[in-house]
């Protein structure tokens, strides 16, 4: 059996890094958008210091994704196949943020 035929589908062409970086993008602008709209209602639904708290959150969060997705996105280009392995603790920690910012947010607009 030939290697051509061993492997009836060609490999990916390395575009992962590009994909990562931009489902990482996303996931920072959806965060930044959630403080900029909080910044914005702080007026007529919840006291200002618990706006600009909630907006600095969502900024640090947003920060986060932007240097984790940084740093992903040149181990990609590196190595491929590069498994989460020793990042798993960053995508926790930017896991746990985003569930908390989203939590705090909804409390705050629906209170």
């Amino acid at each position: 059996m030939s290697e051509a035929s061993a492997h009836p589908f060609p490999k990916p062409s390395g575009l992962q890094a590009e994909r990562t970086s931009l489902a990482w993008s996303r996931t920072s602008l959806a965060l930044a958008g959630n403080g900029v709209l909080v910044l914005l209602r702080h007026e007529a639904e919840f006291p200002r210091a618990v706006a600009i708290a909630l907006g600095g959150f969502a900024g640090a969060t947003a920060a986060m994704v932007i240097v984790f997705s940084r740093r992903r996105r040149h181990a990609l280009l590196r190595q491929p196949t590069t498994e989460i392995g020793s990042n798993r603790g960053m995508v926790m920690a930017l896991g746990t943020a985003t569930v908390l910012l989203c939590a705090a947010t909804s409390v705050a607009l629906l209170t």
